[in-house]
């Protein structure tokens, strides 16, 4: 999904709110959750439906309570979220988690300004470089996390 304008996306008045890239929901999950097995979807290709989940060129953007799941970025990366240049994120309480990306940042590639609060990133895949995020310095953007 690409976000272009100011939003706000807040799972905090509902139960087990889940965004996936996903496409047939015919992905793996890990027992007792929500979150897409990236390993066990890749190795059956289950990922080939999926896309990136968000994709955020805009200032402003706001998640509050929620699991970001299932995305596959093929080429640069960003499966779960892909944060522009100048870009100002927030992250409150969420999880970013079984995300896929040929190239840089399975969960998250950054290129803006990300403030995390109470959140989690982890169990992301990537066919090179970055751990569950990817930071790119070469845009001069900020990483913050409280």
């Amino acid at each position: 999904m690409e976000i272009g304008k100011l939003v706000e996306i807040d799972g905090s008045t509902a139960t087990d709110v889940v965004i996936s890239g996903d496409a047939n929901s015919d992905g793996i999950t890990l027992a007792g959750t929500f979150i897409t097995d990236v390993a066990a979807a890749d190795a059956g290709d289950l990922m080939d439906d999926n896309a990136r989940v968000f994709n955020i060129t805009t200032n402003g953007a706001t998640f509050v309570q929620l699991t970001i799941t299932g995305g596959n970025a093929i080429g640069l990366g960003g499966g779960g979220v892909r944060v522009a240049n100048g870009t100002n994120v927030t992250f409150g309480g969420v999880t970013v988690a079984g995300n896929s990306a040929s190239f840089k940042g399975r969960g998250d590639l950054n290129q803006g300004v990300v403030t995390f609060s109470n959140s989690t990133i982890f169990g992301n895949k990537s066919g090179s470089y970055g751990a569950d995020q990817y930071y790119d310095f070469r845009q001069h953007a900020g990483w913050r996390t409280r």
